[in-house]
């Protein structure tokens, strides 16, 4: 019986620890995770998905992300023209992202007057042909997720 009982306070400490964190997360998440990016969508002004664009057409993109303790803070934007080169044609851009109530989350419209430099770019005044870009998130940590790159095609209308 003594046995039993020992078993059955050890077993019931250790049960009472299950599903805590070490800090940070508040819900049960551990602290300190990487976010992760899963997707990165291109699409035209009506939300249609496409990867070949028209100048002066609008091209913006849906960033899915994942980060179990909600703390992605950053979206780091770099444009490479043409796709294969090393170095970027524009950017790194850093843009605020707005605050993290979910571990999965999805950001699309960032900032509208940042058009250039967020998700929404304007095609015109860039060269023509094969684009890579380069997406990251950054959270409150400092620390970064995956590169997921995205390449598209920009053209002329006629």
């Amino acid at each position: 019986m003594k046995r039993f009982l020992i078993f059955s306070l050890f077993f019931f400490l250790v049960m009472a620890g299950c599903g805590r964190s070490g800090g940070g997360g508040g819900d049960g998440a551990p602290a300190q995770t990487v976010p992760i990016i899963t997707n990165v969508e291109s699409y035209d002004l009506d939300w249609n998905s496409t990867d070949s664009f028209i100048i002066p057409e609008y091209m913006q993109f849906a960033v899915y992300a994942t980060d179990p303790d909600l703390d992605i803070a950053n979206l780091l934007l770099t444009k490479y023209w043409p796709c294969n080169a090393s170095v970027p044609y524009d950017g790194p851009h850093i843009i605020a992202l707005s605050s993290q109530f979910a571990a999965e989350v999805m950001y699309s419209i960032i900032d509208p007057m940042l058009w250039n430099y967020a998700p929404i770019w304007f095609l015109t005044g860039y060269p023509l042909g094969a684009w890579r870009i380069e997406f990251q998130i950054e959270d409150t940590q400092g620390n970064e997720s995956n590169i997921f790159k995205v390449y598209v095609s920009v053209h002329e209308s006629g």
